[in-house]
């Protein structure tokens, strides 16, 4: 194998270490939580995080992919990028904690809510720096400083929630690890940060970042809106128990994504040039993708409603059934799943913007009309209704570019049939025991994960092999 090879296997090592380390901390913190918190104190904490998360979501989506596409960076620019953006988080933070103390949150939640907001700034302090160290593709020092950030913020959420300041506790949990990896990255990989202020750099970060920033608002907007009409017309409970089972569906869906689009970013970007490449890598890693991670979620959406009657308290039992139809809907949407990653290399963030947009309004609309009824589980139909939208808008804007989303929706027919099988067969296993434990868990899993290699290895040898020469040569 190549050195080239071995480096690029090193980096993704780095990026899952990264993303799946994240992963098995948050379980951990979600055991706490779920122990000393109820869903009511959960949904109130969650509220207050939403807000703050989706704005910092929106800025850092705005440089990232305006930024990393960037030739040539100079000192300049990073100066006004940082503080331009940490000037700006810094006010807009402080006018959201007003706005929300005074109009939404009881008095006794004042504090935890200008505490939340701290999230804005702390995460603008590094962004500059996470784009050069994603363009060096210095992916250890990513995941060192952010598992690290992590286990702190853990430890003092934690802490908290023991004794008795649940709420607290989990707010905490979010500023610790923004705060420690942020001052990690900041005193290590020192950048010369002159107070400069370049309004053409400005605009250049706008004009393309901001449909980019869009359409991940938009994307996660979802989850937000959620959280805000469920609040209004089912109650914090609903929330809570609605967060409960989406997040731990999106924590592993969320880590695998954002893993392979770290990846298929500047891949991508470097073969922009040559656009049977760029087409044969999108098409092969997608479907790979498709056929690793799909399965993962098939068996936990066909188990999930034991796993969670297994682990958890009693009180969030009513969230399996939450889980499971998550699960599904997280499966499907790895069909499309670097396409995110094919608009930042051809400079086209801005394509199917529009039916983002608008899918993402007619969830919401969906969640608001079906609350009072569904309870949580109206939630969980809105998400269903924006992938059965933007599934066929992400297979044409691919198709616009690639001309291969017929050839990959062909290719990807046959993972959805082996999904099926080993979901059925799933089902009527599980019909067979009369109650689940965890050893019956454990065995149902290894005998659909292993029928299902069984049918990988029987007919889809040939794409892994196809794969692994394209990945070489990357």
């Amino acid at each position: 194998m190549s050195s080239n090879a071995i480096a690029r296997l090193q980096r993704l090592a780095w990026i899952f270490t990264e993303k799946f380390g994240l992963i098995f901390l948050s379980i951990f913190s979600f055991f706490v939580f779920s122990y000393f918190l109820t869903p009511y104190e959960l949904g109130i904490a969650v509220l207050m995080l939403a807000i703050a998360e989706l704005v910092s979501l929106f800025f850092s989506s705005m440089i990232d992919n305006s930024y990393i596409s960037k030739k040539d960076i100079t000192p300049r620019d990073d100066g006004t990028l940082f503080w331009v953006g940490l000037l700006l988080s810094t006010a807009i933070a402080f006018v959201l904690a007003l706005l929300l103390a005074r109009f939404t949150f009881d008095d006794i939640y004042f504090w935890h809510i200008m505490l939340a907001m701290t999230y804005l700034p702390l995460q603008a302090l590094a962004r500059v720096h996470i784009v050069h160290l994603r363009r060096d593709g210095d992916f250890k020092s990513l995941a060192l400083r952010t598992l690290l950030g992590k286990v702190v913020g853990l430890l003092a959420g934690c802490a908290l929630a023991v004794v008795g300041l649940g709420v607290l506790g989990f707010i905490v949990q979010s500023i610790f690890m923004a705060a420690i990896s942020s001052f990690l990255i900041l005193l290590k990989h020192r950048r010369h940060l002159p107070l400069s202020f370049d309004i053409n750099l400005l605009k250049e970060t706008f004009i393309l970042g901001f449909p980019a920033a869009l359409k991940s608002l938009s994307e996660n907007a979802v989850d937000k809106g959620i959280i805000f009409a469920l609040s209004i017309f089912s109650g914090p409970s609903a929330v809570g128990l609605f967060n409960f089972a989406n997040r731990l569906v999106q924590l592993p869906a969320k880590a695998f994504s954002s893993a392979v689009m770290t990846y298929g970013h500047p891949v991508l970007s470097r073969k922009v040039n040559n656009k049977l490449a760029v087409s044969d890598f999108f098409l092969g890693l997608t479907q790979v993708c498709f056929m690793v991670i799909s399965p993962l979620f098939v068996v936990f959406s066909a188990l999930g409603d034991s796993i969670v009657e297994l682990i958890f308290l009693e009180r969030w039992w009513p969230a399996g059934e939450l889980l499971q139809a998550l699960a599904l809907i997280a499966a499907c949407s790895f069909t499309y799943v670097l396409v995110p990653s094919l608009l930042v290399a051809y400079k086209s963030t801005h394509r199917a913007l529009y039916a983002e947009l608008i899918s993402t309004a007619i969830a919401i609309l969906v969640c608001l009309y079906f609350a009072s009824s569904l309870g949580a589980f109206a939630g969980v139909v809105s998400i269903g209704v924006k992938l059965a939208i933007m599934l066929p808008v992400n297979l044409f804007v691919a198709q616009s570019i690639t001309q291969g989303a017929w050839k990959l929706t062909m290719a990807l027919s046959r993972p959805f049939i082996y999904n099926a099988v080993i979901f059925y067969l799933l089902h009527v296993l599980k019909g067979s025991f009369g109650q689940v434990g965890i050893l019956e868990i454990l065995a149902l899993s290894v005998i659909a994960l292993s029928s299902y290699l069984v049918l990988f290895f029987l007919f889809e040898r040939r794409t892994l092999s196809a794969f692994w020469q394209l990945f070489k040569a990357s």
